[in-house]
């Protein structure tokens, strides 16, 4: 709260806990797990053997160094993890969807690089025309952009592309997901489970 202001805190402690309950619902001891656009991967509380995918080699370094991932790719483009064809069992991409020109390209890997019984777990801001999130992530963009001079918020911190339910039900089914279940956190994020259409986890 001395960083940020303490709704800012509030939202990322609970945002952390909160991910790192839902991802623990579907791992367990032996599963392979990668977290594609993992930044420093605060989530995963419970030291999860994650591998990290990120641009950002400090905050992979970070990561590993406090041991929020095992291993880790520094990639300059996610739709390319130089990680092996099907053989994660687990996927997780948290807040990062809104932020890729190329969400086909992206979702292709996603398929590549997961099993066929994997599960993709997904976490994106829960952003349409006056909602909670788009109130206040718009307020504190313009405030902090145009009032403290951050160009990072004067350009939503890279928030290009926006989702609703049927928004990404309909993205996850026109790149071979089903979308098994989705629902809403904190009246702000949507959290979702999907699987490769014709594949299910026995």
């Amino acid at each position: 709260p001395l960083k940020v202001s303490r709704f800012r805190a509030w939202y990322h402690r609970s945002r952390y806990e909160k991910l790192s309950s839902f991802i623990s619902e579907y791992y367990r001891p032996g599963l392979k797990i990668a977290d594609l656009g993992c930044g420093n991967c605060w989530w995963n509380l419970g030291g999860m053997p994650v591998i990290g995918v990120d641009i950002n080699f400090k905050m992979l370094r970070w990561a590993k160094r406090h041991g929020r991932i095992r291993s880790f790719k520094a990639v300059d483009d996610i739709s390319r993890t130089k990680l092996p064809t099907r053989q994660l069992d687990l996927v997780v991409m948290t807040e990062v969807l809104e932020h890729l020109p190329n969400l086909v390209g992206a979702l292709t890997e996603v398929r590549r690089i997961l099993r066929d019984d994997g599960v993709f777990l997904i976490t994106v801001p829960y952003d349409y025309f006056m909602s909670p999130f788009f109130v206040l992530f718009n307020l504190n963009c313009l405030y902090r952009g145009f009032v403290k001079g951050s160009l990072y918020h004067r350009y939503r911190c890279g928030h290009i592309q926006n989702f609703t339910r049927s928004r990404l039900r309909c993205l996850l089914a026109e790149n071979g997901f089903d979308l098994r279940r989705v629902f809403v956190v904190n009246h702000l994020l949507l959290y979702a489970e999907a699987r490769k259409v014709g594949h299910s986890r026995v």
